[in-house]
């Protein structure tokens, strides 16, 4: 009865299975494929020599010639199946304003929220409470300036705020270079010399979601005697215990299988989505998923103890439904640091974590804030 009861669902997970196999199997051919032909025709079509163009004895041909009539003729089958075509601009190269402006800074673009300048603000003398916004992989400053800002308090009875929605490097309207590797350490450090210096930040909360959560963490770690709490929406966690934490991140984030399309838009807004979908390069986002979520899971753990021991707050809110980041991280990270809060959120997933209670969400953070 045992074998009869199963068998049902191994026919259901093995047709369910089947078009990611088939699709992943053509894809690993195609990749092998790809590999074998990208070192052939570079050499097949700059007339490069190769095993077979070596004579059996030397002398029996005039290599000489024989090296001109072959560049000749390859010269010729590359001019006739590859013409020579006008290069048309993409769009980071069309030079508009919105393209090009962050090309004139080294600096991170930061959105920034602050109470209205008032004599009443001015004389109440009340701290000023900073906070840091990081936002995820694929995303934008506008993650947090369209879904939460208008939310945020600027000021309550006894304290102002002062909000900080940054772009990460390589995202949003932040500076994109090509000679950056998109570290964790190269985010940290863009971080502080955007916001944190130049604002003189002696103290202040970190609010992060997906990816951002690592680069908090990080942030947080290492600046532990200003930060006052961390909250964490969604956090990629693996923990170490064995070191191989980068490749049991790469294993499930970038696990090959198939998505429904409406996945592609889980972590945004799908009209933000298509926007921000021209603010970022393949390079910052490639080298940023393997440097942040899969290098930079390996420190996590060091990091979360270090804030920890230095008696900093850390949230954490998980939403049960989240296919993006799986709610097994959550539980991992709260059986290696019982320290830390955790929450989930019933019926939520990566995205609607935040989107379907945006004020519960803010009423939260004003309560860590001010605890």
């Amino acid at each position: 009865m045992m074998i009869a009861s199963s068998f049902p669902k191994k026919c259901i997970s093995v047709i369910n299975g089947a078009p990611t196999w088939t699709v992943f199997f053509l894809l690993d051919i195609l990749d092998d494929f790809l590999c074998v032909t990208i070192n052939t025709c570079p050499r097949l079509f700059t007339g490069g020599e190769t095993f077979f163009d070596k004579p059996v004895f030397s002398g029996l041909r005039d290599n000489s010639l024989r090296s001109q009539r072959k560049s000749a003729v390859f010269t010729f089958l590359r001019s006739f199946l590859f013409p020579a075509r006008e290069v048309a601009n993409r769009w980071s190269d069309c030079g508009c304003k919105s393209c090009v402006s962050w090309t004139n800074t080294d600096k991170l673009n930061v959105i920034v929220k602050q109470p209205s300048i008032s004599q009443d603000v001015l004389m109440s003398n009340k701290p000023v409470q900073n906070v840091i916004f990081i936002h995820g992989l694929l995303a934008s400053s506008s993650y947090w300036t369209n879904t939460v800002f208008e939310y945020l308090p600027e000021t309550t009875e006894k304290t102002n705020y002062r909000y900080f929605a940054v772009d990460l490097l390589g995202f949003g309207d932040s500076p994109k270079p090509r000679d950056c590797r998109y570290s964790l350490k190269e985010h940290v450090e863009m971080i502080e010399k955007s916001v944190i210096s130049p604002n003189n930040l002696t103290s202040f909360h970190v609010v992060a979601h997906s990816m951002g959560c690592i680069i908090a963490v990080a942030l947080a770690a290492k600046l532990s005697g200003s930060v006052k709490s961390v909250a964490l929406v969604a956090p990629p966690y693996f923990a170490d215990s064995k070191g191989g934490a980068s490749c049991d991140a790469l294993n499930v984030i970038a696990e090959k299988k198939l998505w429904p399309l409406t996945s592609f838009f889980s972590a945004m807004k799908i009209p933000t989505a298509i926007t921000e979908l021209t603010k970022h390069t393949h390079q910052s986002v490639w080298h940023s998923m393997h440097n942040v979520i899969c290098g930079g899971a390996k420190f996590t753990d060091k990091h979360i103890g270090m804030l920890i021991n230095s008696g900093v707050k850390i949230n954490v809110i998980h939403g049960d439904k989240d296919d993006v980041v799986p709610i097994d991280c959550l539980w991992n990270m709260k059986a290696k640091f019982p320290a830390v809060e955790v929450e989930v959120i019933a019926g939520t997933d990566h995205s609607s974590v935040i989107m379907s209670r945006r004020e519960v969400f803010i009423a939260k953070l004003v309560c860590l804030w001010a605890a």
